[in-house]
């Protein structure tokens, strides 16, 4: 989102952090699915929702207040500016001017429909190879000399020639707006050292100086937002011998194997001669809350997809998703038209495909049946094997069309369903 603020208002990368800043400020007032009842991470921490009359357009021109900041009289109450978006530190917008000062007002008339940075700085490049201030360069700046002497390094060899560090001077229109961003280049020797002998010496010192945080950090030590908690750490276990011995992921397991059981994912057969069976895996992981707190331990059951070969065991694997256009057009319309727009997760939707190749693979390490030469036949796809996705897209568009659902000429994965003078559209995103 940072980078699409600076392109929309054709800024330069060195306004990154002002960029960064209001993405993560605006992130913070959306809704998100990670919370109960979608709400946005400010209603979480504050709860109360937030306030989305302030947000305005970043790069925008604004005209902000400037009589606190005038030194008498006959100068202009307002100026032409660039919005930078909210300070985080105060109550009021950034507002960068043609001198590339930025001043913080809270009272601001904004003009959302205008990006005035190329015509208020002309001389300026967007080029990220031109604009973007490695971090090295603003740590050297700050013990560069004050008295405007370049800092020289002597270099004793065979041509007796020196290396200076210059601080080259900068366009009025790309003054870095933090005033510690300084671009230095080295000079380098017209000739190269011709011994290797002779080391460097007579080195002017360099002396480093303490350097001021001005973006001071706050924390809950300082604000009196204080909540000790004491959490502890569930490690995931990483073999079957493990899981087997920890009461909650043996429950865990015991559900996904009922599970594939119950949707009749595999009968129990004697291994066909020249036909070979892949393996599988038990993978665990525990789902959290968004505060943390553990919601699940889940267990699955992977097939060793990479052991399959082309032709014997699977053919074709493509699957299609719905593509960023479509998902675009269709929330548009639900906006436009104050449609009711769903979302639908369905839980081990790959179980539910169909597969039409003879697909052979081990017992399940710890649910081996009393005969142990017997291998799992699939009937239904598995997660880890190579054509799961397609055989789940085609039995989910089969049954859509079997409901009536037609698809989109433009996209496949866009069914619609035309019935009673209502229209219903389904997106398949896998």
């Amino acid at each position: 989102m940072g980078l699409t603020l600076l392109s929309q208002a054709s800024l330069p990368l060195k306004f990154w952090d002002h960029s960064f800043t209001q993405a993560v400020y605006l992130i913070n007032k959306l809704p998100t699915s990670a919370f109960n009842h979608f709400k946005s991470p400010h209603h979480a921490l504050f709860k109360t929702q937030p306030d989305y009359s302030q947000l305005k357009v970043f790069g925008c021109l604004c005209f902000p207040h400037l009589r606190p900041y005038n030194k008498h009289k006959l100068q202009y109450r307002s100026s032409p500016c660039v919005y930078l978006g909210v300070s985080p530190q105060h109550k009021g917008h950034k507002c960068l001017d043609e001198q590339g000062r930025i001043y913080i007002s809270k009272d601001v008339i904004f003009h959302e429909s205008q990006f005035p940075y190329i015509s208020m700085f002309p001389n300026s490049t967007t080029n990220p190879d031109n604009s973007v201030t490695p971090l090295t360069h603003s740590i050297l700046s700050h013990h560069m000399p004050q008295n405007g002497h370049s800092l020289s390094i002597t270099n004793t060899n065979s041509n007796s020639e020196s290396n200076s560090l210059t601080s080259p001077k900068q366009a009025p229109g790309d003054k870095d707006i933090s005033n510690h961003h300084q671009l230095l280049k080295t000079n380098s020797p017209s000739n190269p050292p011709t011994s290797t002998t002779n080391k460097a010496q007579n080195l002017s010192p360099i002396t480093t100086t303490s350097h001021h945080n001005d973006h001071p950090m706050i924390t809950r030590g300082k604000t009196g937002n204080l909540k000790p908690k004491a959490f502890t750490t569930v490690l995931e276990p990483t073999t079957v011998k493990s899981a087997l011995a920890d009461p909650k992921w043996l429950q865990a397991m015991h559900t996904e194997f009922k599970a594939l059981t119950d949707n009749n994912t595999w009968s129990l057969v004697p291994l066909p001669p020249h036909k070979k069976a892949i393996g599988c895996k038990w993978i665990f992981r525990i789902k959290e809350n968004p505060d943390g707190t553990i919601n699940k331990y889940k267990a699955r059951l992977v097939a060793k997809g990479f052991l399959q070969t082309p032709g014997f065991d699977f053919t074709e694997t493509f699957s299609p998703v719905i593509k960023p256009v479509t998902i675009r057009i269709i929330l548009t319309l639900a906006v436009t038209h104050k449609w009711v727009v769903q979302q639908i997760d369905i839980n081990n939707a790959f179980l539910n495909g169909i597969l039409h190749e003879e697909v052979y693979m081990k017992q399940p390490a710890g649910f081996e049946s009393s005969d142990k030469s017997l291998v799992c036949k699939l009937h239904k796809s598995l997660y880890g094997l190579k054509q799961a996705p397609r055989a789940w897209y085609e039995r989910l568009t089969q049954t859509l069309l079997q409901m009536g659902f037609i698809a989109s000429k433009c996209d496949p994965s866009l069914m619609i369903l035309h019935q009673q003078g209502t229209t219903t559209y389904v997106l398949i995103y896998m």
